[in-house]
């Protein structure tokens, strides 16, 4: 797959979360809890990774606020990665995958906008 190796040039930085709890497959009590995407499935082997230890599948990409550590490291991210000339493209590409569902969790277009224009600030 071209630029698949691109992470070992430093052209694309990768950073990524994982759960810290097991989770409940739909509430079916018969069930173990188990952790969905364990830290070696979601390490791809460069960047960054960061396990939320209070976290489950379903709520590891759902920052519960502005000072949730995801949030806090996420932002920390974009503001080390994305160049001010990005900033528009990067806003508009984001809010479009929010609004189409593309993007993880409840976003949306308003959230994204926050997140991205806060990190310029």
């Amino acid at each position: 797959m071209p630029g698949w190796h691109w992470h070992e040039s430093g052209r694309v930085q990768v950073l990524s979360f994982t759960e810290g709890l097991a989770t409940s497959l739909a509430g079916l009590g018969f069930l173990p809890k188990i952790l969905i995407v364990p830290y070696e499935s979601a390490y791809p082997g460069f960047g960054e990774v960061h396990v939320l230890a209070d976290r489950d599948h379903i709520d590891v990409c759902k920052p519960e606020g502005k000072d949730a550590p995801a949030y806090s490291l996420l932002l920390e991210f974009i503001r080390a990665n994305v160049s001010d000339g990005m900033m528009s493209s990067s806003i508009e590409a984001a809010a479009a995958d929010a609004n189409s569902g593309a993007a993880c969790g409840s976003a949306d277009a308003a959230d994204v906008e926050d997140l991205v224009m806060t990190s310029s600030a």
